[in-house]
């Protein structure tokens, strides 16, 4: 009870107003068709329109550009214009799922969307005398469309690049044909799509000069503009006009329209509107979440990840520093639209640009040095010379390192052992987080040579100034284990974490606003769960997972919430990213799984969804009933 009550007061000490407005801005995933902070946009009219009239649409555009609140916004509207619209998403696979297994699943979720009495499975399986473009044809033609009395929209959503080729280029073939067939049979006519992803038309097929793709009308999906901030402004209400201002044309600065980052920016402020905002600190903020935070936030890795699948990762990185340099170049090539689908550059007239500051200071030069690809023709000389002199003195000089590694850390157990203060204690076990390989060594010392009460008392810091980039360090070592999974042991422990940081509110460049705000958050999911409070709960999980994307204990317990408001597809994912994060979880998570009956049943009816998971659990035949 001491601990929710601490929890309640120092919410408390925000204003209810702000409380209300936190929840206005969502950063990541879509937005419900009537969410406030939807900004509509051109594209809007434009694929209500053309699906209205039967196009065929894509909407290709980097990731957190708000295509699926795009599509869930325009099928709201044609369901009430009289259109019957699904979406199916089919992310979460990979260039190396089977295609077959790509239609199944295709099949299933159209069946699971409209509600149709038919078993996919055992329709697929008796139509094996045709190859699978003909099979989708004919499922549309005798299973779907007699199922649906007038127009039908099928949004296809989650395409991303690498794509499964074999899929989509007959994929692609089946729609193609299924559009053409509108001439003639009425039918047909009634049957539209829309793609959506991170990908290219011209990507999605081994030859694009066997499709004719200009029969696909593809909508621009654009930044926001700054009229933005009339329907942004209602988020931050209790703001004066004076102070709105400043907020939202300093976050427009940084974003210059970006949908994910000028949400994720909002949100994070909303949180701590309880405070004075300047330019400076808002640029603090900037530093804090997009470039000492880059690896935590979810967009800024799309655009790694997808910079380092690449093949022509090299000179998509000479390019984007020719435009960093330059200001702008010429986009007329497959690296500039390969960069702008990445989202590095956006188009402007007849010209490329850096997309926004926030890119610029995220992926500067530093980051790009350290993802360039080594030029081993170039190089391969100098390589050769290095590693002869390394097999002669190489041995000698680890073993010394090893050996000078293993004495610090000695040496800051040691003082650990004989701190006689709480400040001294968090400086030792800071300098064996900061040492290489020691920060295993760092965790046992805090887990297991601590009580409970010794591990509380090492945060009850009487001037946590004086050590707070120490104390940043310690929790960020310890917060994300497992050892803090959801009980009240791990509840105050982490609680008395975020007290000596909340003092330190005028430190912005430490980083302990946000962290203080990302276990906040993710306490108070944990007590809207405990009080069967779920949308609460997932909604408090989904701002500390705004704010760091890589904690795998937020997932967890927000796939605990899943679980609990019935939604076990949800929790199942939400486990397999805890484990995708930190293998450490897998006992924790195999464990929650295996005590409740529903995950567990649906883990093995849905197998192919969640392969890591499946990897970790017994098969049904093994475990008694």
């Amino acid at each position: 009870m001491d601990f929710y009550w601490n929890l309640e007061l120092r919410q408390g000490q925000m204003s209810n107003r702000a409380e209300g407005e936190t929840r206005f801005f969502v950063a990541g995933g879509a937005l419900p068709p009537d969410a406030p902070s939807y900004i509509p946009r051109p594209a809007d009219d434009e694929l209500f329109d053309a699906v209205r009239q039967g196009e065929f649409c894509a909407v290709f555009a980097p990731h957190d550009m708000g295509k699926s609140s795009l599509a869930l916004r325009v099928a709201h509207r044609l369901r009430a214009a009289g259109h019957e619209a699904i979406l199916v998403d089919v992310s979460g696979t990979s260039p190396e799922t089977p295609a077959a297994q790509m239609y199944r699943l295709l099949l299933r979720r159209i069946v699971a969307a409209l509600r149709l009495p038919t078993d996919p499975e055992t329709w697929w399986d008796a139509h094996a005398s045709l190859d699978a473009p003909q099979r989708l044809v004919r499922f549309f033609r005798e299973e779907v469309l007699p199922a649906v009395d007038g127009p039908l929209a099928v949004f296809v959503d989650g395409i991303a690049v690498p794509v499964n080729v074999d899929f989509f280029d007959g994929f692609l073939s089946a729609l193609h044909h299924l559009h053409q067939g509108r001439a003639n049979d009425p039918t047909l006519a009634r049957l539209t799509f829309v793609l959506l992803g991170v990908a290219s038309l011209a990507g999605l097929v081994k030859d694009p000069a066997r499709f004719p793709l200009d029969f696909v009308r593809q909508i621009e999906l654009r930044d926001f503009g700054p009229e933005a901030g009339e329907i942004l402004r209602a988020g931050l209400a209790s703001a004066s006009p004076a102070e709105w201002r400043t907020v939202f044309e300093r976050v427009y600065y940084w974003t210059d329209g970006h949908p994910y980052l000028t949400q994720k920016l909002l949100a994070a402020i909303a949180h701590m509107w309880d405070k004075h905002w300047t330019e400076e600190r808002i640029d603090a903020l900037v530093e804090r979440l997009f470039h000492a935070g880059m690896y935590e936030d979810s967009n800024l890795q799309a655009v790694i990840d997808g910079l380092q699948r690449s093949e022509r990762r090299g000179k998509l990185l000479k390019l984007y520093a020719k435009i960093r340099r330059e200001g702008r170049v010429l986009p007329h090539t497959p690296d500039g639209h390969r960069l702008q689908l990445l989202g590095l550059a956006r188009s402007e007239g007849d010209t490329l640009r850096v997309r926004n500051r926030v890119y610029n200071l995220a992926f500067d030069g530093e980051w790009m040095r350290a993802l360039m690809p080594f030029d081993w023709l170039r190089g391969g000389v100098i390589v050769a010379a290095v590693l002869v002199l390394l097999l002669l003195v190489g041995g000698g000089y680890l073993l010394r390192q090893r050996q000078v590694r293993a004495s610090q850390a000695q040496a800051f157990v040691q003082r650990f052992a004989n701190a006689a203060t709480p400040e001294e204690r968090i400086a030792a076990l800071a300098g064996l987080f900061e040492l290489r390989g020691a920060g295993d060594r760092a965790r046992q010392l805090f887990f297991k040579d601590l009580t409970p009460d010794e591990q509380l008392a090492l945060f009850n810091l009487s001037n946590p100034h004086a050590v707070g980039k120490e104390l940043v360090t310690v929790v960020r070592g310890l917060y994300t284990t497992p050892n803090l999974h959801n009980h009240p042991q791990a509840d105050a422990l982490l609680e008395a974490m975020t007290r000596p940081m909340y003092r330190l509110e005028n430190t912005p460049q430490l980083g302990t606003i946000e962290l203080d705000l990302e276990i906040t958050q993710w306490l108070r999911g944990r007590a809207f769960t405990a009080q069967g409070q779920y949308q609460q709960a997932l909604d408090a999980f989904n701002v500390a997972i705004t704010m760091n994307s890589r904690n795998p204990g937020t997932y967890f317990d927000r796939g605990l919430a899943y679980a609990a408001a019935a939604q076990p597809e949800l929790a199942l994912s939400d486990f397999a990213a805890a484990v995708q994060l930190d293998d450490r979880w897998q006992g924790t998570v195999l464990q929650a799984v295996l005590d409740n009956p529903v995950l567990y049943a649906t883990l093995w009816s849905r197998q192919g969804d969640y392969p890591r998971l499946v990897a970790m659990a017994p098969t049904p035949t093994d475990t008694p009933t």
